[in-house]
Parts: C-alpha cells; sequence; structure tokens
C-alpha cells in the first residue's frame, strides 16, 4: 500500500507558526521566523547537520531546537520554521517531515488496482528545485489517509521537452470530513527533467466537490 501519512505532527507545525507570528508578547520580539520546505542531510549521529533549500543554497544547522533525530548520513526533506543569521548558519524552531514519493504509474502494484481521488483542497502549490511543493487541507477525523502521486503519462515532444501528467492519489477510507487539517508534500520530479533541456509537469487533483481540476504546467 502507499505509505501511510499521520497528519497529527504538521498539524502541530501549522499551529506552531499561528503562535509564532500573531501571539506576540509586547515585551519581547519574536526572531524573523521563516516557513519554508527544505531537503534535511543529518550527520553521522543522526543529527540534521545542514540543509539544502529549494533556491539551492546549503546551509549549516547551528541549533535544532526540535532536537531532531534521523538515519544517520542521510536527506529527507522537511518543511520548517527557522531563522537565517549574519554568518549564514541556521536556528531550526520546529519542523514535519515531509511525505516525498515518486510518482508511480496506475498500474503499479501500491495501488492495488484502484486509484482513489477523494476530495481535497490544495493551498498551494510551487516549483522549488528538482519538487514540486504542495500544501493540502484535508477534511478528516481521526482515520488514516492515503496520499501518492500517479503518473499518468510521459511523453518525448520533440527532440528535448518532456511532458509529465500527474495525478494525486488520495484514499481517504471512511473517516468523516469533520475537521480541516494540513498537509505537506514534495513529489521529487529529477527522474524527469535530468536527461532533458525542458520538462513540463501537468498536476492535478479532485477538489472537495469531487471535480477535477487541472493546474497551471510547471516548467523545470
Amino acid at each position: 500500500m502507499p505509505k501511510r501519512v499521520s497528519l497529527f505532527a504538521i498539524t502541530l507545525l501549522s499551529l506552531l507558526v499561528v503562535c509564532l507570528t500573531a501571539c506576540k508578547d509586547d515585551d519581547y520580539e519574536y526572531p524573523p521566523v521563516k516557513l519554508e520546505f527544505m531537503t534535511a542531510i543529518t550527520s553521522s549521529a543522526g543529527k540534521i547537520a545542514h540543509v539544502v533549500t529549494d533556491d539551492q543554497r546549503i546551509l549549516a544547522v547551528a541549533t535544532d531546537r526540535t532536537n531532531t533525530k534521523a538515519k544517520a548520513d542521510t536527506t529527507y526533506r522537511i518543511i520548517s520554521n527557522y531563522q537565517e543569521h549574519d554568518n549564514g548558519e541556521i536556528e531550526l524552531y520546529a519542523l514535519a517531515q515531509v511525505l516525498a514519493p515518486i510518482p508511480l504509474p496506475a498500474t503499479a502494484k501500491e495501488f492495488n488496482g484502484i486509484i482513489h481521488t477523494d476530495p481535497l483542497s490544495l493551498m498551494s502549490i510551487s516549483k522549488g528545485n528538482d519538487y514540486l511543493n504542495l500544501v493540502l487541507s484535508i477534511k478528516m477525523e481521526d482515520g488514516k489517509h492515503l496520499l501518492h502521486v500517479v503518473e499518468e503519462s510521459v511523453e518525448l515532444i520533440g527532440m528535448d521537452e518532456t511532458q509529465v501528467h500527474l495525478l494525486l492519489y488520495h484514499d481517504a477510507g471512511n473517516d468523516p470530513m469533520s475537521y480541516s487539517r494540513r498537509a505537506y508534500m514534495s513529489i521529487p520530479v529529477k527522474h524527469y527533467t535530468e536527461s532533458q533541456s525542458r520538462t513540463t509537469i501537468y498536476f492535478s487533483y479532485y477538489n472537495l466537490e469531487g471535480e477535477r481540476v487541472d493546474c497551471t504546467p510547471y516548467y523545470f
């Protein structure tokens, strides 16, 4: 089955953003904090040593207030509240791991022959380095939701352009549509772009009305 996504930690991150930006005390000025998608690089001890931003800057992590530990000497996608200092180092205030599924064809065994397109809201979509970044709003109660990306087609146009059509997979199971929770996804596209001078990504999803929405194409 596609990777199960826990929305609880992601929701906590959203609440922390609100707290940092909206709950100021008159006697204390909070530092300028950014919220961005990025790639984390861990040390041999499993701590986040560096991050690579989506504008391809490599920044050393001076302080990680989340005390995150992960698999040693690896990379993974995160979304993080952080402050950048004058020396180019950063301080991480909060973070959550971002789902980054490699798109699979509809015939892949992971989908068990069924492409679920349960409704949700797309809050934002943006191009970031070798990723297409999504912020999703999912109406749910307490069930497990499955998210993935379906590769509908890959077509070579001429000698130097590839057109890729992707569809968001969402299986809500029987979970009632009660509360809105936020989820984050980064879709890797490097395997589409590395052999061509231009790649066009077409992304689609199904909205809360059950209608298919085709987003504006993104060029890599």
